[in-house]
């Protein structure tokens, strides 16, 4: 007997094999043309040959693994923490070391006589 449809298992076969050297489709291509229930449908039809049946599976477990693949590589990216900007270690250091931390604010700024006291600006 022939294949799904009258198309013979040849005919199938090599339609898979073309298939499969197209590579990674997108979800949305497998979900939009119906390909993915096709080729699942074939990976399952007792009718067939054995054959065709192992191409078909093949190809489903190649797109399940590509989807997969492609959903831990986006979750991985969400969860990466995003760096902020920061000052080169010379300017970190010089600003904050032990000694100057305990220090009044006014002592810790450039340019500033010893003892003078930091006020803000006031608003015009």
């Amino acid at each position: 007997e022939g294949g799904l449809q009258g198309g013979s298992d040849d005919n199938l076969l090599n339609t898979l094999q073309a298939l499969k050297t197209l590579g990674s489709l997108s979800l949305r291509v497998i979900s939009e043309t119906g390909i993915g229930k096709v080729v699942a449908q074939l990976a399952r039809e007792p009718k067939l040959g054995e054959p065709v049946r192992a191409a078909a599976r093949g190809i489903v477990v190649q797109w399940k693994d590509q989807l997969s693949q492609k959903k831990t590589e986006r979750e991985a990216s969400a969860t990466a923490t995003p760096t902020a900007p920061t000052a080169p270690a010379t300017q970190t250091a010089a600003l904050v070391t032990p000694a100057t931390a305990a220090q009044p604010v006014a002592a810790q700024l450039p340019d500033q006589p010893a003892g003078a006291r930091w006020t803000p600006p006031v608003p015009k």
